[in-house]
């Protein structure tokens, strides 16, 4: 057990979270960036556990239908060193549609584009006009895709192909919607939903779309048309992220008994939690198994688009010597967003623009102003004034 441990520690599970509605679209970027800077960086960060793999007890179900895919390939092409260049086609065909049930897989793109390619090859060596398109297409999406090994061209089959190869995109479009933001990758074309993806090839288009919290997608749509990607959560997911949450303003000591008790939902050997915000990243690193402990907790200020060496920094932060779990890091609450939303949305005063005027203007103005005051002062008076009882005057009589 302790070995098992010592070769895990090296893994740890990645959850991403947005800290308001507002962040779901960035935090489905900042999820696909991170993974690919971990990816790009293992050997000064860690390998990704599959969290939802984990949760749910099962593989995903895009792993087997890949690699049988990838077998089928092989098949194929032993077929074709046979010379059985028709048996070839009709195993490549079959795996053309397995390959499709994989396309959620990290490497599925890849796996489908070599069949693609295998496929319109052979087709094109037998004349069959079908092919040349299928070889243009794969590598309008795909230009650095490698040729099957021992593949021989004839000189204008190779002219041809190398003009397909400096091909730029191409005037095709298709658009994703889904019911919460998600991030999708057609070759190197990416976009978050809803969103449509140009400059590309006119055919098949291959897509992969993923979004934390969201069971990963993928297939094949058709140029010019519209894709509404599949919600489904992944599992248990919410309850983990809720029992786990008051990490974030514990003490250390309270934080590593929570971690502690988490042992039956959540045995991790490590795991990362990054909160995304709009100017911010939050992070936490902790583990459960061999001991509940919290490693590192702070924040980050970034700006709207965040670099791979950014990333790639504050990971490496968390994992330091001298990580330490700093103050509590409280979420936006509602006082605050409002406060921000105020503060770009409160409408400004009209300004009234007045002429300009010298001070001996503004003297006399002032004069006549209080003149004129006092003498409709003293008419109001005298026209409110209650009139007096008539008496005999001596001098003037009645």
């Amino acid at each position: 057990m302790n070995l098992l441990v010592a070769l895990l520690a090296t893994r740890a599970f990645v959850i991403v979270t947005p800290e308001t509605v507002d962040d779901q679209a960035r935090s489905a970027q900042v999820n696909d960036q991170l993974r690919q800077v971990l990816r790009d960086h293992r050997e000064l960060t860690f390998g990704v556990l599959s969290l939802p793999g984990y949760l749910t007890g099962k593989r995903a179900a895009h792993i087997k239908p890949r690699k049988k895919a990838q077998k089928m390939l092989d098949e194929a092409r032993r077929a074709y060193s046979e010379l059985d260049v028709e048996g070839a086609i009709s195993i490549l065909k079959e795996a053309q549609l397995v390959a499709q049930q994989g396309l959620a897989s990290r490497k599925g793109a890849t796996t489908w584009a070599n069949i693609q390619l295998e496929l319109g090859l052979r087709l094109w060596e037998m004349e069959d006009p079908s092919g040349v398109q299928m070889v243009t297409q794969v590598l309008a999406l795909f230009p650095k895709i490698d040729l099957p090994a021992g593949t021989q061209l004839s000189e204008t089959m190779g002219e041809q192909m190398e003009q397909m190869r400096q091909q730029k995109g191409g005037a095709e479009t298709i658009s994703f919607t889904s019911a919460e933001p998600m991030i999708v990758r057609v070759a190197d074309h990416q976009c978050v939903t809803p969103c449509t993806l140009q400059g590309l090839s006119k055919g098949s288009i291959p897509w992969r779309a993923t979004a934390p919290g969201l069971m990963t997608q993928g297939g094949v749509g058709r140029s010019g048309g519209a894709v509404d990607i599949p919600h489904q959560l992944v599992p248990k997911r919410q309850q983990l992220i809720s029992k786990l949450e008051p990490l974030w303003s514990l003490p250390q000591t309270e934080a590593d008994l929570l971690l502690a008790d988490q042992r039956k939902h959540f045995a991790a050997p490590q795991f990362l939690w990054v909160r995304v915000g709009a100017k911010r990243l939050s992070v936490l690193r902790g583990q459960v198994v061999p001991r509940g402990a919290l490693f590192y907790r702070g924040e980050t200020a970034v700006g709207e688009s965040i670099k791979d060496d950014e990333l790639l920094g504050v990971v490496q932060s968390t994992l330091a010597a001298d990580a330490e779990v700093g103050a509590p890091i409280r979420s936006l609450g509602l006082a605050t967003q409002l406060s921000q939303w105020w503060s770009k949305n409160k409408p400004s005063l009209p300004t009234v623009s007045l002429p300009k005027v010298s001070r001996r203007a503004l003297a006399v103005s002032g004069l006549t102003v209080a003149s004129t005051a006092a003498i409709a002062g003293v008419v109001v008076y005298l026209s409110t004034r209650p009139d007096e009882g008539r008496g005999f005057d001596p001098v003037l009589g009645y």
